[in-house]
């Protein structure tokens, strides 16, 4: 995968010396490298009743010769983590580990550039952002009735004739909610 680090491990101003593999004037810190590289998550239409939407992963990578400790990572509103294997757990040199990230809008709106903020000890910096990107949208049901007459014949008064079915269903990609069903006089619904 691509990945994004920004370098550490400089020599320390009392300058450094090297005897056998041992370095005087420098120690081992941790280095966070994050995969997308682009640090930026699109998640494109979502329905606000999309009752399961998909996750996006983020890798972290420790690149550095020191565990790497994440603190907390903070996601703004619209955005909840599915899964979290980072946090309070150290992340060894050359190891990695996965969050998962979805979007669910509590509105119709567009949720652009909103931060999500991941705090460690790294060596070149406490905090790092990965940008968050959706649109909260609202997707129309579209009812369809099946078929579109019912023929029940002659009856006689009183009897009660056979029964027949309608289906309905729902063509839109919005959530359909049938609150009531009347038919007119004469007839009876005797199934829902």
């Amino acid at each position: 995968p691509s990945l994004i680090s920004a370098g550490c491990n400089e020599p320390s101003r009392f300058g450094s010396a090297t005897f056998g593999e041992s370095r005087f004037g420098y120690s081992p810190e941790p280095l966070i490298e994050f995969a997308p590289a682009s640090l930026r998550l699109n998640f494109g239409d979502v329905s606000m009743d999309e009752e399961n939407p998909l996750p996006q992963s983020i890798t972290i990578y420790n690149r550095g010769d020191a565990d790497l400790n994440i603190s907390y990572i903070t996601l703004p509103p619209g955005f909840v983590m599915k899964n979290n294997l980072c946090q309070n757990h150290p992340i060894q040199p050359n190891a990695s580990c996965q969050i998962a990230v979805a979007f669910e809008p509590t509105q119709a709106m567009p949720y652009l550039d909103k931060n999500l903020v991941v705090d460690s000890d790294s060596c070149d910096s406490p905090n790092h952002v990965i940008s968050l990107n959706g649109i909260g949208v609202i997707y129309p049901p579209e009812l369809e009735i099946q078929p579109v007459s019912l023929a029940f014949g002659k009856v006689e008064i009183g009897k009660e004739s056979q029964t027949q079915f309608l289906t309905l269903l729902n063509k839109g990609k919005g959530k359909l909610t049938v609150s009531q069903i009347t038919p007119p006089d004469g007839f009876i619904v005797t199934q829902d």
